[in-house]
């Protein structure tokens, strides 16, 4: 009988100790990780994006011109592609960005590429094309900036949409 009242004395103080514990780790630990200036809820609400995978390189296109491209995965799931064209004049760049929005299903956005003193070097457009009868639209971000012809694909339109947005 002795034993079984030692073991049922062990067993309360097991439990007592653990409960007190837990609550001990609640009265003082609980607030500091929900707080709103918390450094942990900081860190938690900003998840950085980082690069995951990714690759560049630079080339001639196939009338001569320099290009260099770049793909990149990030953490998020988001992934960007572009390709950029050197063309000899600003004119060209532009009849490039012109024959692309010809192309295009639809046009989205359109706005002047400004220089730091207002004038204007280029155009950004975002557009959404259908490369052939039902596949799937894809999204393109479109721009110039003096002789540099730029079109970048996102992983979505939303994406495109988004970085447009945070522009303004």
């Amino acid at each position: 009988m002795r034993r079984f009242l030692v073991g049922i004395i062990i067993g309360f103080l097991t439990f007592a100790i653990g409960v007190g514990v837990s609550l001990s780790w609640m009265i003082f630990k609980w607030p500091l990780i929900w707080a709103e200036d918390s450094a942990m809820h900081t860190l938690l609400r900003k998840k950085e994006r980082t690069i995951v995978k990714g690759r560049a390189g630079e080339g001639i296109s196939p009338e001569g011109y320099p290009t260099s491209f770049s793909d990149m995965e990030y953490s998020d799931g988001t992934s960007i592609h572009q390709l950029s064209i050197l063309y000899p004049s600003s004119a060209r760049a532009n009849e490039e960005l012109q024959k692309r929005v010809k192309a295009a299903d639809r046009v989205l956005r359109r706005e002047p590429v400004l220089d730091l003193e207002g004038r204007q070097i280029g155009e950004r457009v975002v557009a959404t094309f259908v490369p052939f009868k039902g596949s799937i639209t894809l999204a393109e971000l479109l721009w110039t900036e003096n002789s540099r012809f730029v079109s970048q694909k996102r992983s979505s339109l939303q994406n495109i949409l988004d970085d447009w947005d945070s522009r303004h």
